[in-house]
């Protein structure tokens, strides 16, 4: 029955999750597999097996068990969202907006799928589809500096450096300082700055 089947990976996701609390990533995939032997398509398994194998970077083996969770629930939005993230990972991001469309056709309040498709249509240099949903974003998430860093990534790509660093310095206000990111940023508004007539 499908409440066995619930109980079962439930079971085995917290067998998994205590084994990798103790650092052992691979003990903690062979459970998730050995189960897997015996539910091929058990949801909740799939979907701890893909988060595991996205978070060491193992995208293709990844991909491999979400097109499996998917064959088992076409419409599941959980998988159709790892899957996009795997394409987002993997630079295929037209396959990756064509998904976060399908996502956001079911759920247009999903933050999480709006946020990965302007980053998805950002990457694709598809700047005015990028532009709308980033707005439709920063209504949301007025205080997001990972929205002002894509929206000045776009008036760069436009080349409007006077918008660009309005969106940067905006951008260095609220981002962590202590970051890779922070410090490109603020060269890039110097250099911006540098450039101004």
């Amino acid at each position: 029955s499908s409440d066995l089947a619930a109980q079962f990976s439930e079971f085995l996701r917290l067998e998994a999750g205590a084994i990798l609390r103790k650092g052992d990533m691979k003990g903690a995939e062979n459970r998730l597999r050995e189960g897997l032997k015996m539910q091929a398509s058990n949801p909740g398994l799939l979907d701890s097996l893909s988060f595991l194998l996205v978070s060491t970077d193992r995208l293709e083996e990844a991909g491999q068990v979400v097109d499996q969770w998917l064959q088992v629930k076409a419409d599941d939005i959980g998988a159709m969202q790892r899957k996009a993230l795997i394409l987002i990972r993997g630079q295929k991001y037209q396959q990756a907006v064509e998904l976060l469309t399908k996502i956001l056709r079911v759920q247009p309040e999903n933050s999480t799928a709006l946020i990965n498709r302007a980053i998805s249509l950002l990457q694709s240099q598809r700047y005015d589809e990028a532009l709308r949903d980033y707005k439709q974003l920063v209504e949301k998430f007025p205080e997001s500096h990972e929205i002002q860093f894509g929206l000045g990534q776009i008036q760069v790509a436009r080349k409007n450096p006077q918008r660009a660093i309005e969106h940067f310095e905006n951008y260095l206000k609220r981002a962590p300082r202590e970051t890779a990111e922070y410090t490109n940023v603020l060269k890039q508004v110097a250099e911006l700055k540098a450039k101004k007539p």
